[in-house]
């Protein structure tokens, strides 16, 4: 599953790299993320609560700054988290950027791809999801026969 999203912000460009490297102010912009703990300039424990449906799901991990070029505004993230209650792992990492994936028009441009980590959780909660629908489908049939045989007596 690939998550693309661009955005623009009328600020100036120095304002808007100080602002987004400040990962606690920048958490408290992404619902459920929190910085619980900065290990080093480049490393940081994280938490997130995600809700898809009527599951949440917990994580805990870390946030490391891979390559972080200020003049060029540029950084590169990766995030790792376990889930709390259980033992689904997460990962984001971003596509590495290539010259054909920038339009022609815009060679300036910079980007920042801020849903890494949740395409990661995504990816790993939708692909145990109908591991969870076959193991409900057998419960239910087995209460079913357990409920049939119980009123049969």
């Amino acid at each position: 599953m690939q998550i693309d999203s661009t955005f623009c912000v009328v600020a100036p460009i120095d304002q808007v790299w100080k602002t987004l490297m400040d990962f606690e102010r920048v958490a408290g912009c992404v619902p459920g993320a929190q910085v619980l703990n900065k290990l080093s300039d480049d490393a940081y424990q994280v938490g997130m609560k995600v809700k898809l449906g009527p599951v949440t799901m917990q994580y805990k991990g870390q946030m490391t700054v891979l390559e972080r070029d200020a003049p060029a505004h540029r950084a590169v993230f990766e995030g790792r988290a376990q889930e709390t209650r259980g033992q689904g792992t997460a990962q984001g990492t971003p596509a590495p950027p290539t010259p054909a994936a920038r339009p022609a028009a815009a060679p300036a441009e910079t980007s920042l791809n801020a849903l890494a980590l949740a395409k990661g959780i995504l990816t790993d909660q939708l692909s145990s999801l109908p591991k969870l629908l076959g193991l409900l489908a057998v419960v239910a049939y087995v209460s079913y026969r357990i409920g049939r045989r119980a009123g049969g007596r």
